[in-house]
């Protein structure tokens, strides 16, 4: 079987069965491992946690700012009475 034939016959099943053939798409030698994240994808999503803790920090801190604002608010009434 002559290799033009080889590789058509390959993306073709790839293309039949619905599933990636990484050899014949990325080239001989890439490796036909696609399962698994990417180092981008990683990245993006190591961001995104990032953001959301920091938004998150920022509105703990509030609420406890506004809880000891509120404890010394009823202290002072009871002090008051």
């Amino acid at each position: 079987m002559t290799l033009k034939r080889l590789a058509t016959r390959e993306v073709g099943s790839a293309y039949l069965s619905g599933a990636r053939c990484s050899r014949v798409l990325r080239g001989p030698g890439a490796g036909a491992r696609t399962d698994g994240f990417t180092l981008i994808e990683l990245m993006i999503v190591i961001t995104i946690i990032f953001i959301l803790l920091g938004l998150a920090a920022g509105r703990y801190d509030r609420s406890v700012v506004r809880a000891r604002e509120a404890t010394l608010h009823q202290d002072l009434q009871v002090m008051r009475q």
